[in-house]
């Protein structure tokens, strides 16, 4: 399951009357537990920063590739001024 997936899932379930009934009684046990709250903390947050993090290779695949067009492109143009001038 991608991160977008786990998003769209967390979603869904939110509007789900029995998590919602799961979710008051689990959040009431977990004041008196530490452990559980650091779980449900995580699962709460696990589906976002998921996203972000592909969100964030992406940004810099994308970044990186347009870099990789500008040499190339300045390469080929600095090539044709040089040949230009060497023929005459």
């Amino acid at each position: 399951m991608t991160g977008h997936d786990r998003v769209v899932y967390a979603n869904e379930i939110r509007n789900d009357p029995n998590y919602g009934k799961w979710r008051e009684e689990a959040d009431r046990l977990a004041k008196e537990n530490k452990e559980l709250k650091g779980q449900l903390d995580k699962a709460d947050w696990t589906p976002a920063e998921e996203v972000k993090s592909e969100s964030s290779f992406l940004s810099k695949f994308f970044a990186f590739l347009i870099v990789l067009t500008v040499l190339g492109v300045t390469g080929l143009v600095l090539y044709h001024i040089l040949s230009k001038r060497r023929r005459r």
